[in-house]
């Protein structure tokens, strides 16, 4: 009679959850919830992991970033599997790595997307609340720990140029910020600084052993950050979904280290510059626009009306005047102020010296770059990191 309650109680359960679910007993499939179906399930590659661990539960994330739940009951020899869910929407590319884990025709990629597509988005977190949910409804339990399963692939200890990473649980909160702030100011340049202390081991999540898929889940993990932070900037949501659906595609077909961390670049450098166009360039002339994107496409170089000009193959002196008449200041003044936003960040942020970011942003001197600054702020660059440092002023 208790496992007749279980199944109704589950049942409403899964309405309101939408997850695929699996009630397993002696290891024979007894029951699934599911409103579509995909047969081989996904979920039937996850079952030898979770016959040999002794959690009660448990969890899965696999390569693919796709999350699976188990929960055992405490009185009887079952257990509830829950997934696959992510925080991501899946793409073709996704579908057929998973295929071909499974030994299946990719011929069926269509189906499998179409399926994975009707499951609703849970990030990590929210899974792991759901499966807590579950274990209260099916145990009577409250509380209890949820623990993660890493999956040990033989081919690794086989492999001499694997690099094994430890695991850890979240992002430093330092880095996040930093993160934040490059996307949320329209910050375009220097991510480098923030790329080094990531691949350096400063806090992000792996889930995988090898190198190569670490760095992949660690772009996922900074792709979620950054297009919220971007969307909460004022980024279009349309817009928002479709440049992240393009990095999610973007990412599983390329390989290397190399190639993932010059997406990595190129990810965080659409959603910055998104921003920063959004919030610079609201005029309605697509010249000053177009003027604009120049700009915080080259704010570490040298750039000035006349290259602007060149590169626009427009007259210098029509250029500078349709821009003052559109904006009310000149195009100097305005790659000024975006130099000199970009210098007070990175005196404040980083360790480079007064010289080293004046090169970095393409001054001819650290003299000029000085003066520039102190018109602008009423500080000189070491006053402003002084006072930064005292708490005075932000950057």
């Amino acid at each position: 009679m208790e496992i007749i309650v279980n199944i109704q109680t589950i049942q409403e359960f899964h309405k309101i959850i939408r997850v695929p679910m699996h009630y397993y007993e002696n290891n024979k499939l007894s029951f699934e919830y599911m409103e579509n179906k995909f047969h081989p399930n996904p979920i039937s590659m996850m079952l030898p992991y979770i016959e040999k661990t002794p959690s009660t539960i448990g969890y899965i994330v696999t390569e693919e970033h796709l999350f699976y739940g188990f929960v055992r009951l405490d009185d009887m020899p079952g257990f509830y599997v829950m997934g696959p869910t992510s925080a991501f929407k899946p793409t073709l590319s996704l579908t057929k790595t998973i295929l071909k884990n499974m030994k299946q025709s990719i011929a069926g990629d269509n189906a499998l997307l179409w399926y994975l597509s009707r499951i609703p988005l849970y990030t990590e977190s929210q899974s792991k609340s759901i499966l807590s949910m579950l274990d209260y409804l099916v145990n009577g339990k409250i509380g209890r720990n949820v623990n993660r399963v890493h999956i040990f692939k033989t081919e690794i200890a086989k492999d001499p140029d694997l690099v094994i990473m430890p695991a850890v649980e979240h992002i430093n909160n330092d880095l996040e910020r930093t993160l934040i702030s490059y996307v949320e100011h329209g910050r375009t340049d220097l991510m480098d600084l923030y790329f080094d202390k990531l691949i350096q081991g400063s806090g992000v999540p792996q889930v995988s052993l090898i190198e190569e898929r670490a760095i992949k889940n660690i772009f996922i993990f900074s792709l979620g950050i950054v297009s919220r932070t971007a969307y909460r900037a004022g980024m279009p949501y349309d817009m928002m979904n479709e440049t992240t659906d393009y990095f999610i595609m973007q990412i599983e077909e390329k390989s290397g280290y190399i190639e993932v961390i010059e997406l990595m670049k190129r990810m965080f450098m659409s959603f910055a510059n998104a921003v920063a166009l959004i919030k610079k360039a609201s005029i309605n002339s697509l010249t000053a626009y177009k003027i604009h994107q120049l700009i915080h496409s080259r704010l570490h170089e040298k750039i000035t009306p006349t290259i602007i000009a060149d590169e626009l193959q427009m007259s210098l002196s029509y250029l500078c005047r349709h821009y003052k008449a559109q904006t009310g200041k000149t195009i100097t003044t305005y790659i000024n102020e975006i130099k000199i936003d970009e210098a007070k960040r990175l005196l404040t942020a980083t360790d480079m010296s007064v010289l080293e970011v004046s090169a970095q942003l393409g001054y001819a001197s650290s003299n000029y770059m000085s003066m520039v600054f102190k018109k602008i702020t009423g500080l000189t660059p070491n006053e402003h990191k002084n006072a930064h440092v005292k708490g005075i002023v932000k950057s």
